[in-house]
C-alpha cells in the first residue's frame, strides 16, 4: 500500500500509538505466572529446549494436550522464548506477548482501513484518521490486559493475529475480484486456508475464521463480483466460507445434543450454560463500551447462573435482546442499511460462538473478547466520528474533544489495570477484593504462593478456600499435598477426616482428581506409616463413582495398585487394578501390572488369562518383551 505525503501523519500517529502501547504494558512484564501458566508452561519440561533439533521442537510443539489440536504453534513460540532467554522467567513471555499485541494492532489498523472503505468513507484522510481512532480504542482497551499479560493466553493472541491478517488478505483478494483481477482468488483462498490453519493451530477458536470472513463478505461485499468473473470462481468463494461455517454449526448442535442428557457438566447443564451465556454476552458488551478496571477480573465468581428463563429475571430480556439484535442486523443487511451495526453484532456473536455456547468451558473470561470485541469497538468508533445525527447537533471541536477525552480515559483505565498485574501481591489483592468470598480465588492465590515457595502462606490460602467451598475436595487436598510432600509434615488427622468426608459425599471434580493423582504418584514412594494414612484418602476417592473423567479415576486406581504391590500387599493391589481394568479394559499396562500381582499370589491361571488377552492386542516391542518376562515368571513358578 503506497502512502501519499498528505497521509503520512496518520502513520506517524500509529507509530506513536505503538510506543504508547509498549510503555503502558511494560510495567506488567514483572507480573507472576498464574493459573494455567503454572501447569502448561512452568511444569512442562518439554518446553525447556537445550537445542533446536527437530525431535526436540516436535516434542515441545505437541507437549500441551488441551484441545483437540494441541496448539503446536503457540507451544513452539513458548519454547523458543525460553531457549532465547535462557531461563523460564515470566518476563520474556510477557514481553513477547506485548510485541504480538502491537503486531496485531497493526493488522487491526489495516483491516479497519479496508472495512471503512467498504462502509462508504471515500475520503482518504478521514478514513485513515477514523481507522487510527478505532485501532486505538481496541489496542488501548483495558479488557485486553488479561490476554496480553496472562502468559498462556498468547494462544488467544496468536489465533487473533493470524485471523486479523487473514481478513486483511481476504479484503485485498475481494477488491481484486471486484476489478476482474482473478489473482484475487488466490488471496481469498490463501486467507481462508493458510490463515485458518495457523489460527486453529494456535488455539481452537481459530476455526471460526471462515465464519468471520463470511460476516465480512455478507456485510460489505454481499457476494458481488465483476461481471466477467466465472460462475465457478463465485461458487468457490462462497463454498470456502459457507461450508466450514455450516460444519461449525453442525458440530455445536451435535455437541449440545450429546451433552443435553449428561446432567451437570462443570456444575451446570448445557441448557443452564446457554441461558447464562446470553447474560454474559451483554455483560461483555458493557465492559467493552464502558470499561472499568475496578470491576475487571480474572474471575467473576459472583456472576449468577441462569436456572430458568426468569431465574434471574434478566435472563429472558437478555435472550430477547440477542434475538432482536440478530434480527435487526439481518433485516438491515437485506435492505442494505445499517451495515456497520450489522457487522458489529455478527462479528461479536460469531467470535463468541465456540466459547460462549454449548461447549462446557467455564462460564466467563474476559480474554474471550480479544477478537470478538473488535466488532463492537469498530461500530462505536465509526458512529462517534461519522454519524450524521451527531454532527448536526455538536460542532466538530466538541466532537474531537470527546474523542480525545475517551482516549485519555482509556489510557488511564489501561494503566490502572496493568498496575494491578505488575506483581503477584497487587494482582491477588485485586482479585480478592472483587471475589473475597470465592474459594476458587483463594486457591489460585495458594497455587501462586506455592510456585513462589511461600509454603506456609499457600497452606493458609487453601485452608481459607476450603472453608469458603465446603463441597470442593481439591482445596484441602492441595493443602495436604504441600504439608506432606513439600513440607514433610505428618498429615493432620482433622484434615484427613475432612477430605474423606467430602470424597464420600460429593462428586470428584476435575481439580480434585488432579490433586488425587499427585497424591497417588507420591504415595508410591512413601513410608509405611504415612502410607496407611494417605491410603484412607485414596480408598475413599476410588470408591466414589462420580468423577469428572474416568481417565483420572483409572490412573488413581492404577497408582494405588502400584503402591500396594511395592509394599507387598498384592491382595489389595489386585482389587485396585481389577477396578481400573473394569473401567478401561483396553489398557495393556494395567493388565501387565495385574498379571504381576496374580503371579505374586500364585494365581497362575488368572495370570495366563491376562497374558492371552495381552497377546490379542497390538503391542509395542517393549510391551512384548514384558509379556515374555511374565511367561518366564509363570514357568519358574
Amino acid at each position: 500500500m503506497i502512502v501519499k505525503k498528505e497521509n503520512s501523519f496518520p502513520f506517524i500517529a500509529f507509530l506513536v500509538l505503538a510506543g504508547v502501547i509498549f510503555l503502558l504494558y511494560y510495567p506488567g512484564t514483572g507480573g507472576p505466572y498464574i493459573l494455567d501458566d503454572l501447569a502448561r508452561l512452568t511444569a512442562n519440561t518439554k518446553l525447556k529446549l537445550t537445542d533446536l533439533s527437530l525431535p526436540a521442537i516436535y516434542a515441545a510443539a505437541f507437549s500441551e494436550k488441551s484441545g483437540i489440536l494441541y496448539r503446536p504453534i503457540a507451544m513452539i513460540s513458548f519454547s523458543l522464548n525460553y531457549y532465547i532467554a535462557g531461563n523460564t522467567d515470566a518476563y520474556s513471555i510477557k514481553l513477547t506477548n506485548i510485541f504480538i499485541h502491537i503486531l496485531t494492532t497493526c493488522g487491526i489498523f489495516l483491516l479497519t482501513i479496508g472495512l471503512l472503505r467498504r462502509a462508504g468513507i471515500a475520503d482518504d484522510r478521514r478514513r485513515w484518521w477514523t481507522a487510527l481512532f478505532i485501532t486505538a480504542l481496541w489496542a488501548l482497551h483495558p479488557l485486553h490486559v488479561s490476554t496480553v499479560l496472562y502468559a498462556v493466553q498468547r494462544m488467544t493472541e496468536l489465533a487473533a493475529l493470524f485471523s486479523v491478517y487473514a481478513a486483511v488478505a481476504y479484503i485485498r483478494g475481494r477488491e481484486k475480484l471486484l476489478l476482474g483481477d482473478m489473482k484475487g482468488l488466490w488471496w481469498v483462498a490463501g486467507a481462508v486456508v493458510f490463515g485458518g490453519v495457523l489460527a486453529a493451530l494456535s488455539k481452537e477458536n481459530g476455526v471460526l475464521l471462515p465464519l468471520l470472513l463470511l460476516v465480512i463478505e455478507g456485510v460489505f461485499y454481499r457476494f458481488k463480483f465483476h461481471p466477467g468473473t466465472m460462475p465457478s470462481s463465485r461458487y468457490l468463494v462462497s463454498a470456502i466460507l459457507i461450508l466450514p461455517s455450516l460444519a461449525i454449526f453442525a458440530y455445536l448442535i451435535k455437541t449440545g445434543i450429546d451433552l443435553s442428557g449428561a446432567g451437570l457438566v462443570r456444575g451446570f447443564t448445557v441448557w443452564e450454560r446457554l441461558l447464562t451465556e446470553c447474560r454474559v454476552l451483554f455483560y461483555y458488551i458493557r465492559l467493552i463500551l464502558l470499561p472499568d478496571a475496578g470491576i475487571m477480573s480474572l474471575f467473576h465468581m459472583d456472576f449468577e447462573f441462569s436456572y430458568g428463563l426468569l431465574q434471574p429475571y434478566t435472563t429472558l430480556p437478555s435472550i430477547t435482546g440477542i434475538v432482536l439484535l440478530i434480527a435487526i442486523s439481518l433485516y438491515g443487511l437485506c435492505r442494505g442499511k445499517h451495515i456497520v451495526l450489522g457487522f458489529a453484532v455478527l462479528w461479536f456473536l460469531g467470535g463468541h460462538l465456540l466459547e460462549s455456547s454449548v461447549i462446557p468451558l467455564e462460564i466467563i473470561y474476559e480474554h474471550r473478547n480479544y477478537l470478538p470485541g473488535y466488532g463492537i469497538l469498530f461500530a462505536a468508533g465509526y458512529y462517534l466520528t461519522h454519524q450524521r445525527l451527531l454532527s448536526n447537533y455538536i460542532i466538530n471541536i466538541i466532537k474531537y474533544a470527546l474523542i480525545v477525552l475517551i482516549l485519555i480515559l482509556m489510557v488511564s483505565s489501561l494503566k490502572e489495570r496493568v498496575w494491578q498485574w505488575h506483581s503477584m501481591d497487587s494482582l491477588l489483592s485485586h482479585e480478592l477484593k472483587n471475589n473475597a468470598e470465592s474459594g476458587r480465588v483463594w486457591s489460585v492465590r495458594g497455587d501462586t504462593e506455592f510456585y513462589y515457595k511461600q509454603y506456609e502462606k499457600a497452606v493458609s490460602s487453601f485452608q481459607m478456600a476450603s472453608q469458603l467451598s465446603p463441597r470442593e475436595a481439591s482445596y484441602p487436598l492441595a493443602g495436604l499435598n504441600i504439608l506432606v510432600y513439600t513440607m514433610k509434615r505428618p498429615p493432620p488427622p482433622a484434615l484427613l477426616a475432612e477430605i474423606e468426608w467430602r470424597l464420600h459425599n460429593y462428586p470428584v471434580t476435575a481439580q480434585a482428581a488432579s490433586q488425587l493423582l499427585a497424591i497417588a504418584r507420591n504415595n508410591i514412594y512413601m513410608g509405611a506409616d504415612s502410607h496407611l494414612q494417605i491410603e484412607r484418602i485414596l480408598k475413599a476417592a476410588t470408591a466414589n463413582r462420580y468423577w469428572s473423567t474416568n481417565d483420572k479415576r483409572v490412573a488413581v486406581f492404577y497408582l494405588r495398585g502400584e503402591a500396594l504391590l511395592r509394599r507387598n500387599n498384592p491382595k489389595e493391589a489386585v482389587v485396585a487394578l481389577e477396578h481400573a481394568l473394569a473401567l478401561i479394559p483396553e489398557r495393556p499396562d494395567i493388565r501387565i501390572k495385574l498379571t504381576n500381582a496374580y503371579i505374586d499370589m500364585n494365581q497362575f491361571g488368572k495370570a495366563e488369562q491376562q497374558i492371552r488377552w495381552l497377546k490379542g492386542m497390538n503391542l509395542t516391542p517393549a510391551l512384548q518383551k514384558k509379556i515374555q518376562y511374565l511367561e518366564e515368571r509363570i514357568s519358574d513358578g
